[in-house]
């Protein structure tokens, strides 16, 4: 096996990207651009302060710094950033919340039986 078959893959969208649509990705993806009327979907995803989405997220593990317009399900650890702005419903395992992050809708956080404590 090579190397490069062992790494994880990762993406970004630099933040003069505007996208009219979804986007479903493998690996990493560090998110700065703007996204309007679709989704994002992947592994693990990083949402950058300045950046905008206006649609559904789901992914594995979310980092949110900027802002999101829609319902975001995460199975395993969500962040919200002090300046993460979150405008829609939230389903996770686990939940960070910065002291300053806003969030506007419902949260459903229900911990992985299969994790023991």
């Amino acid at each position: 096996m090579q190397m490069s078959d062992t790494k994880t893959k990762s993406s970004s969208v630099p933040s003069d990207v505007e996208i009219n649509g979804s986007v479903t990705f493998g690996g990493d993806m560090i998110f700065a651009g703007r996204l309007k009327g679709g989704g994002i979907k992947g592994p693990t995803l990083v949402i950058s302060q300045g950046a905008h989405v206006t649609g559904n997220i789901e992914s594995d593990s979310c980092i949110l710094v900027g802002t999101v317009e829609g319902d975001v399900m995460v199975t395993d650890r969500c962040e919200l950033k002090s300046s993460a702005i979150l405008i829609g419903d939230l389903t996770t395992s686990r939940l960070v919340m910065g002291e300053e992050a806003t969030f506007v809708g419902k949260a459903d956080i229900r911990p992985d039986k299969s994790k023991t404590v």
